[in-house]
Order: C-alpha cells, then sequence, then structure tokens
C-alpha cells in the first residue's frame, strides 16, 4: 500500500505545436500520447533521467483513452513547469509525486530553463 505523505509533484503543461516525424512530416499536435494544454508530472528520478538529451520521464492522462500514460518526452514539448501537492490518486498511485523539495527545486530550475521561463517565487 502507498504512503500519500508526500505528494510533491513537479508539473508541467503540453505546449501547442505541431510535431513532426523525422522527414518533418506532421504528426500530430501537441504530443502522440498527450494533447496540447494537457497537464503532465515528471515522474521522481527513481529512474536515471536522460537529460543529457533533454528528455524526462513523465506521466498524465492519454488523449485518446484517458488512462494513463507514462512516456519519456523531450522537455521542450512541455512549458509552465511548477511545484504543487498533487492530490490525483490514481496518479498518486503510479509513483508520480514524492519528489524530496530540494531535488524538485532543482529540477524545476532546470526545467524552466530549458523552456526559457524564470522561476516565480
Amino acid at each position: 500500500m502507498n504512503n500519500y505523505n508526500n505528494t510533491l509533484a513537479i508539473s508541467g503543461v503540453i505546449r501547442d505545436i505541431p510535431k513532426l516525424d523525422a522527414k518533418g512530416n506532421y504528426v500530430c499536435q501537441g504530443t502522440i500520447h498527450f494533447s496540447p494544454d494537457t497537464k503532465i508530472y515528471v515522474l521522481p528520478p527513481s529512474i536515471s533521467y536522460d537529460m543529457c538529451n533533454g528528455r524526462i520521464k513523465v506521466i498524465g492522462y492519454h488523449k485518446d483513452d484517458g488512462s494513463i500514460c507514462q512516456i519519456w518526452m523531450r522537455t521542450s514539448r512541455s512549458h509552465k513547469w511548477a511545484l504543487e501537492q498533487l492530490t490525483d490518486l490514481d496518479l498518486l498511485s503510479q509513483d508520480a509525486a514524492g519528489w524530496d523539495r530540494e531535488l524538485a527545486e532543482g529540477m524545476l530550475k532546470y526545467l524552466l530553463h530549458q523552456s526559457g521561463e524564470e522561476l516565480n517565487d
């Protein structure tokens, strides 16, 4: 049984930009799995991150069927990064929260820098 005492999460919003394949052909708006303006959460770093290549593992609700979806995605596909307390029990059961505050603040600064945004204290 999961302990929901630490519900600190890092959220972002999928950008409203087209996704293109390797040949430059239009694939979809947003991402293949998430529509523009969908809220997603960065999974805590229990899994190694591919940040050197600008990729993180996120979780959210799939645009087609509403199922919980975990994917690796480029940080540039999302913006409006923030720390928040996650209350969605379905996402909490998938370990979408539980960040250590110091680590979360460091990751938030990185994500804001990647998306050209500023930290609002």
